[in-house]
């Protein structure tokens, strides 16, 4: 296979761009350090905000010292009481402009359209540029077509052109657009500020409908066309011409897998690829980038072929790369759903047996190949076989793939012999119990199809075998499927866990009940779980600036923590660390140009936790590439687990407890695959508060 010159530039690119990121990632921006670590008035605060005390921080709203109204707003932004809509309204009017920036803030997180006027005028007279950064980032999350009308016209300053940007595409995202306000957009994509351009790129990445912005095609394929290869923001066009699914766009699709610097834009060209893969020429640039040099690169890869119906010859390609990379244990199992949907279960069945003892991951990629056999029996046969007996990993993947087999069965031909077949596996895999395979099972027992042989029955019996906070996720997706599932038997059970103490699983019977169309009880749920206490002298004497060191066998990731914006989580964090907890503990999940996770000491596959949880704590802090977070099944369920972004990921902003950012050893994070493990995690102390 001959190599091109575009090639030959790209690899010394890539480089290049290694060599340039490989300490550390731009910094975000931090809400500016109050003082927190050596006021107790701040500190009351926060201890407001952390038993969720809307009233008393409203109050404080009021007070004489603008740190204490600052603090005040943004405390109210994670407690998310709509109740603080007009005092926060406000407060847009205050003489210090930190407090006017966190109030917008935390009328962003309200969500409430009713807020954009107040937002909107404040902006216009504003003079801070944080400030007004704030307020335009609040208006994206608030803005409806009134507010829209406004923004879509409006001229701002050189600098905030990125921020205008971002706003319009939030409110893109969440389906407020117009022709105008889309024009802009694609206009900006050849803006000469390369900030302006991602910013502008991501909402057409980031929408999962094309009809509002097809109209705009040609000038995201003219953007595209005139970009060079190491520019990083072709991903999020990529991805949008993916999903337009436009035979012109397959070459140029190609040529970026091909040819892109940043291993990112490789990512998102393979993944687009999967739109067009029935097209030969796709499959073909998509066996050739599993010998990409970036593991990633060859994931996703892997990935968009795991679809496809592979011709004979590749097919054997496909083959022989799986038997050639006997280490490649992800991609090679990926690959192993191309290889099932012709026929070849044994060949599939082998390479999952002969996973060394112990790689549960890797055999749960195998088993989850069976979901394309094409012969009903075998798969029914060896799937259940695996839902039943095997070790949770891959019990849970095998109910998985017959769930994604059922939801073809309905699509295509439902028979009650399948039903039947199907609802016993389902329900004796959630019988036997688990965190991962009950999750699994309880939500494939939702379908309206199992109501009549009596899944509700089953679900409410494994609901009394459940508890939190060990089964929350699975207790979550059992809610769900009794509200998915209309029987009217499930009333009582839901009425009851609608006063559950625990927010996420209250929420989620409330929700169950009215698709039910049954009334929720009156008032609020019970108080919620206990969480640990703010510890502020040890707080203090961490600094405002601590840092988190990963060591692992790929080398040092350095992470700046932000105790400032995040006290509760920045504790709970380094004391698991000091602890040894993060010892030994691998990273569970990697999504290519998503995110690197980890933190689960006690599972070590997602589902566990240190058997507390802690209150979120949302922060102006965006997510950038590199920034750390903590994950969640929800508002207010965040234990230990945590994660480190590969890409701007700004959907995920005010909604995961965003702590820290990496400051050293970011090529470190792009090299982490799944299952590499933190060898040892430490603390250093930062300065003083």
């Amino acid at each position: 296979m001959k190599t091109s010159i575009r090639r030959i530039v790209s690899v010394l690119l890539v480089s290049a761009l290694a060599v340039g990121c490989s300490g550390r990632a731009p910094a975000p921006s931090v809400r500016p350090d109050d003082g927190l670590l050596t006021r107790p008035d701040l500190q009351s605060v926060v201890e407001m905000q952390t038993r969720r005390e809307s009233g008393p921080l409203v109050a404080r709203l009021e007070h004489s010292d603008p740190r204490v109204r600052a603090r005040a707003a943004f405390a109210l932004a994670s407690v998310q009481d709509t109740m603080a809509e007009e005092p926060l309204s406000e407060r847009l009017g205050d003489e210090d402009p930190r407090v006017r920036a966190d109030a917008a803030f935390a009328l962003g997180q309200l969500g409430l359209a009713r807020s954009g006027e107040a937002l909107m005028a404040a902006w216009g007279r504003e003079l801070d540029p944080d400030a007004g950064r704030t307020m335009l980032a609040a208006m994206g999350k608030v803005g409806d077509e009134g507010l829209l009308e406004h923004l879509e016209g409006m001229e701002v300053p050189e600098g905030s052109q990125g921020d205008l940007a971002l706003a319009l595409g939030r409110m893109g995202v969440a389906g407020v657009y117009s022709e105008t306000s889309i024009g802009r957009l694609a206009a900006w994509l050849t803006h000469r500020d390369p900030q302006v351009r991602a910013k502008a790129a991501w909402f057409f990445g980031r929408t999962t409908e094309t009809d509002g912005w097809e109209g705009s095609a040609g000038a995201l394929r003219s953007a595209l066309d005139g970009y060079g290869p190491y520019e990083g923001t072709a991903m999020h066009l990529l991805r949008g011409l993916g999903r337009l699914g436009e035979e012109e766009d397959l070459d140029r699709l190609t040529g970026w897998l091909r040819d892109a610097a940043d291993w990112r834009v490789r990512v998102a060209a393979a993944r687009a690829l999967g739109s067009f893969i029935s097209s030969r020429g796709a499959r073909g640039a998509l066996i050739e980038a599993l010998e990409d040099r970036q593991h990633h690169v060859t994931q996703a890869a892997a990935e968009a072929l795991s679809a496809a119906d592979l011709g004979p010859e590749e097919a054997e390609r496909v083959r022989s790369w799986i038997s050639e990379h006997p280490d490649r244990w992800r991609p090679a199992g990926t690959l192993l759903a191309a290889l099932a949907a012709l026929g070849q279960a044994d060949r599939v069945w082998t390479w999952t047996l002969s996973r060394p003892e112990g790689a549960e991951q890797a055999r749960a990629l195998g088993v989850a190949a069976m979901a394309r056999l094409p012969d009903e029996e075998v798969a029914l046969q060896r799937l259940g076989e695996a839902a039943r007996t095997a070790p949770p990993a891959e019990a849970s993947a095998a109910v998985e793939a017959l769930a994604a087999r059922w939801r073809r069965s309905r699509r295509d031909q439902e028979t009650e012999r399948d039903r039947r077949a199907y609802f016993e596996i389902f329900s004796d895999a959630l019988e036997r119990g688990g965190v991962a395979v009950a999750y699994a099972a309880a939500g494939a027992l939702g379908d309206p199809a199992f109501r009549e042989p009596g899944a509700a029955r089953v679900l409410t019996r494994a609901w009394a075998e459940m508890e939190g906070p060990e089964d929350l996720e699975p207790m979550s997706a059992l809610l769900s499927a009794l509200g998915r599932l209309g029987d009217p038997g499930a009333v009582p059970l839901l009425r009851e866990a609608a006063e559950h103490p625990h927010p996420v699983l209250a929420r989620r019977a409330r929700s169950a009940l009215r698709r039910l169309g049954a009334q929720p009880p009156k008032g609020a749920s019970r108080a919620g779980p206990e969480v640990p206490a703010l510890d502020w002298e040890y707080l203090a004497s961490l600094g405002s600036r601590p840092r988190l060191v990963l060591e692992t066998g790929r080398g040092e990731v350095v992470v700046e923590l932000h105790t400032a914006s995040a006290p509760l989580t920045v504790q709970t964090i380094t004391r698991l660390a000091r602890e040894g907890s993060y010892d030994g503990v691998p990273f569970h999940r990697v999504v290519p140009n998503f995110v690197i996770q980890g933190g689960d000491f006690t599972r070590e596959d997602g589902f566990g936790g240190p058997g507390f949880v802690i209150r979120s704590e949302f922060t102006r802090t965006p997510y950038l590439r590199g920034v750390m977070g903590m994950a969640s099944a929800g508002k207010d369920t965040e234990g230990s687990q945590y994660f480190v972004t590969h890409s701007m990921q700004r959907h995920l902003d005010g909604r995961y407890t965003a702590f820290g950012h990496v400051v050293q050893g970011m090529g470190v994070v792009d090299r982490i695959r799944q299952g590499d493990r933190v060898v040892r995690a430490r603390v250093e102390p930062g300065p003083a508060g």
